[in-house]
């Protein structure tokens, strides 16, 4: 895997915009209970993914991650993000 250097932003998660279609499709069949357990235990591994558009950010990696961290902290609660375009968000999947 290709590590990228990078300066993380500090967004709070009620600033991050979710696609909220795909979170009801995986609502039932994703494995919460592993991913509270993940982040507890190592916090998070890598910075959410973002687009940001007009002034907002918009989820492109970490769905699950910010809709856990909402439950278990609050929407108050700063996050580091990797703010990309999705040209340059295809370029690191096929990096990956």
């Amino acid at each position: 895997m290709k590590k990228i250097p990078y300066n993380p932003t500090f967004v709070k998660l009620s600033d991050i915009k979710l696609q909220t279609a795909r979170l009801e499709k995986d609502k039932e069949n994703y494995d919460w209970a592993g991913l509270q357990e993940s982040i507890t235990l190592k916090g998070l591994l890598e910075p959410l993914k973002v687009e940001e558009m007009d002034g907002e950010y918009y989820i492109m990696d970490g769905q699950h991650r910010v809709t856990l961290l909402i439950e278990m902290y609050s929407t108050d609660y700063e996050v580091p993000v990797l703010i990309l375009n999705r040209s340059e968000k295809f370029r690191l999947d096929l990096d990956e």
